[in-house]
């Protein structure tokens, strides 16, 4: 990445790049809303911890991957429209966070 250029996280490629490297077994009974859903919930958990603010745009933050999956599986389970499971949530954040890192956003 050029060092005037600009990080930008797209919800497509990231859709894409989730699908593309979820096992096969797990991949089958989830769709791209499916996705989608646990990204917001990833991103409502950040929210939820003060990271999206503007004011420590460069603070260093550190998260457990479990801490995500903890809040996002519980999140899913108060929904009642959320058919996924504990295996296929992990599966979804690891390829998000995997997306994240493939893009230089952890840098």
């Amino acid at each position: 990445m050029a060092q005037n250029e600009e990080l930008f996280y797209d919800d497509e490629d990231a859709v894409k790049y989730i699908r593309k490297n979820l096992d096969s077994a797990l991949s089958k009974d989830i769709t791209d809303d499916d996705i989608y859903y646990v990204v917001d919930l990833i991103y409502d958990f950040y929210e939820s911890k003060g990271f999206m603010s503007d004011e420590d745009e460069n603070a260093e933050v550190t998260i457990a991957d479990d801490e995500i999956i903890d809040y996002a599986v519980s999140m899913a389970k108060k929904d009642s429209l959320c058919k996924l499971t504990t295996e296929q949530i992990e599966a979804i954040i690891e390829g998000e966070l995997s997306y994240c890192e493939s893009i230089g956003m952890f840098k």
